[in-house]
């Protein structure tokens, strides 16, 4: 496992492909294009979903199961535009503090 992780750190570092992070869909965290050698990583969505997910958690919904549903029911009604402003602001709060830590 040990290999495995250094040559997944090693090809991160590396130029072979170009890492792109942009919108994709309300399904899709990240895809990979071979023939262009791109790779694409739906920031919005990952970070929008996770943002949701422990807000519910802090309004009170302690349950994971009815958090996921919860979860699931504001994605499936946000509109894109939404979803971007959401991580964006989000993004942005963080960036205030250390953003990688």
């Amino acid at each position: 496992m040990e290999k495995a992780v250094k040559r997944m750190m090693k090809f991160a570092g590396s130029n072979k492909y170009e890492i792109r992070f942009e919108w994709i869909n309300k399904k899709t965290y990240g895809d990979i294009d071979f023939g262009k050698k791109i790779i694409r990583i739906n920031l919005f969505l990952f970070v929008s979903e996770t943002y949701i997910h422990e807000y519910l958690h802090y309004r009170g919904i302690g349950k994971e199961k009815a958090t996921e549903i919860g979860t699931e029911y504001f994605l499936k009604r946000m509109r894109v535009s939404q979803i971007k402003k959401l991580a964006k602001k989000v993004l942005r709060r963080r960036k205030r503090k250390r953003f990688l830590s």
